[in-house]
């Protein structure tokens, strides 16, 4: 599922709507549309200055050279993560998922 144009008017910045957004969007993914069509991933092709946004609301910078240098890199969020072994191959609990902040989308 992609996220797209996304944006907050400057007269509304500061209220969390871009937070809510969000939340919005990725609630309307896991009980919508990851049980009827399989959706794993949410992505989004972000501002530059809004990556910071993106990485506390959970959001993955694809790490290469080439997506670092775009106007817009791409973002992605894993919708059904799985918990991580601990060092003796034991799972740990699931993380839960990060809040977005208050920083402007």
């Amino acid at each position: 599922m992609k996220i797209a144009r996304l944006a907050i008017d400057d007269r509304h910045a500061g209220k969390k709507l871009g937070l809510a957004l969000v939340e919005f969007a990725l609630g309307i993914a896991k009980t919508n549309i990851c049980p009827m069509v399989g959706c794993r991933f949410a992505i989004v092709d972000s501002k530059e200055k809004s990556v910071g946004f993106y990485e506390k609301c959970g959001f993955t910078l694809l790490d290469t050279a080439d997506n670092r240098a775009l106007e817009h890199p791409f973002m992605y969020l894993d919708l059904h993560p799985k918990p991580s072994p601990d060092v003796d191959g034991a799972a740990l609990p699931a993380v839960a998922e990060p809040a977005c902040s208050s920083v402007p989308a």
